[in-house]
C-alpha cells in the first residue's frame, strides 16, 4: 500500500508539475501576445490611417475658399502628427531585439524627409501659392508618403507573421498539455486498475 501510494502521489505531482510548467508558458506567451503583439498592429494600423489622412487633408487644404476651413485643416493635420508621434515612441518602446529598432530607424529616417516636404506644401498653401502648392503635393509630397506606406505595410506584415507565429505556438503548447494530461491521467487509471485487480 505504500509503495502504491508513493507511486500515486509521484504520478500525481508530475501530472501537476507539467500541466503547471505548459500551462504557465501557454500564459505567458498568450499575455505577450495580447499586451504587445496587438497594440503593435493597431499603432501600425493609426499610423498608416493617419499618413494617409494627412496627405488628403493637405489636398483639402488647397482646396478650402475660407480661412476658418482652412484652419481647421490645418489643426487636424497637427492633430494626425501628433498621433503618429505619439504611435512611434509607444512602438519604439515595444521593439525588443536590434533588428527591429534598425527597421524602425529607416521609418524615421522616412519621416524626417516626409515632414519638411510637407511643411513646405502647408507654408504655400498659407501663401495662397495653391498651383505650386498643388504641384507640391503631386510631386513631392504623395511619393514621401507613399514611402511611408510601404514601410508600414511591410512592417504590419512582419508583425502579422509574428502574431501568427505566437499564435500557432499557444496552440501547440495547449495540444500537448491536453496531451500530456490524457497520457498521464490514464496511466493512474490504468495502474490503479490493476493494482486492485
Amino acid at each position: 500500500l505504500y509503495l502504491v501510494l508513493f507511486i500515486l502521489v509521484a504520478a500525481l505531482a508530475g501530472l501537476a508539475f507539467t500541466s503547471w510548467g505548459q500551462l504557465s508558458r501557454v500564459s505567458e506567451l498568450a499575455g505577450t501576445t495580447g499586451a504587445v503583439r496587438v497594440p503593435q498592429l493597431q499603432r501600425i494600423a493609426s499610423t498608416e490611417l493617419s499618413v494617409t489622412r494627412i496627405s488628403l487633408q493637405i489636398r483639402h487644404a488647397i482646396l478650402v475658399r475660407t480661412p476658418e476651413d482652412l484652419r481647421i485643416t490645418l489643426a487636424d493635420i497637427a492633430a494626425k502628427r501628433k498621433v503618429i508621434e505619439e504611435n512611434d515612441a509607444q512602438f519604439l518602446k515595444e521593439l525588443t531585439t536590434p533588428a527591429a529598432r534598425q527597421a524602425f530607424a529607416e521609418f524615421t529616417r522616412l519621416q524626417s524627409e516626409f515632414w519638411p516636404i510637407a511643411a513646405t506644401n502647408i507654408q504655400l498653401i498659407e501663401a495662397g501659392r495653391k498651383d505650386e502648392a498643388f504641384d507640391q503635393l503631386v510631386n513631392k509630397t504623395i511619393p514621401a508618403r507613399n514611402k511611408m506606406l510601404v514601410w508600414l505595410h511591410d512592417e504590419k506584415d512582419r508583425q502579422g507573421a509574428l502574431l501568427t507565429a505566437e499564435l500557432s505556438r499557444i496552440q501547440a503548447d495547449a495540444h500537448r498539455t491536453r496531451s500530456a494530461l490524457l497520457a498521464m491521467t490514464a496511466a493512474i487509471v490504468v495502474g490503479l486498475m490493476g493494482f486492485f485487480w
